[in-house]
């Protein structure tokens, strides 16, 4: 009689809260009553952003989040669950994860976490209205570059106006002279 959970499950826990612990942001998802081409979809468009998209046992998930450290919100380990977990652009899953659940009745966002921070269903479609990374890389690096670019022409301005005023008292003399 075997006393204690199977070793191949206590294996998928601490394989699972490693995978928790270097990921930027997990999303709890209900797919009950889809079909199995319409996960597969979800899964590869996923997949194309370095994000893995896996149905998971309720219990073994609960352990791996609290191995991995995080506050566990029950809601989100009841019912039929698929766990969407991003390893680099959560904005990215966040926007897949939204355009499924608009397409498809029975595909429902119920939570998730961005790091270790829970965030509703509302606060991540919210996410899914960000502008991608690169783009917010983009505004934030002219943003910084505007004072500094200001700051040449400001600076380029002085020797120019000079060059100007010299011009125009060549250009005087020459028409005087």
């Amino acid at each position: 009689m075997r006393k204690g959970p199977r070793p191949e499950k206590v294996e998928w826990v601490a394989k699972m809260a490693e995978a928790l612990k270097g990921c930027t942001a997990t999303f709890f998802t209900s797919f009950h009553g889809l079909s199995t081409p319409e996960l597969n979809n979800i899964r590869n468009e996923l997949k194309k952003t370095g994000a893995y998209f896996h149905v998971i046992k309720n219990n073994l998930a609960k352990r791996a989040f609290v191995e991995a450290g995080y506050d566990i919100n029950e809601d989100m380990f009841r019912g039929d669950n698929a766990l969407a977990i991003s390893y680099s652009d959560p904005v990215e899953v966040a926007k897949i994860l939204k355009k499924h659940a608009e397409q498809l009745e029975k595909f429902l966002i119920k939570g998730g976490y961005l790091g270790k921070e829970f965030i509703t269903p509302d606060q991540i479609k919210k996410l899914a209205e960000l502008p991608p990374k690169p783009q917010l890389v983009a505004k934030l690096l002219g943003t910084l570059n505007a004072p500094i670019q200001g700051l040449v022409n400001v600076l380029n301005g002085v020797p120019r106006n000079l060059v100007y005023a010299l011009n125009a008292i060549k250009e005087k003399k020459e028409k005087e002279g």
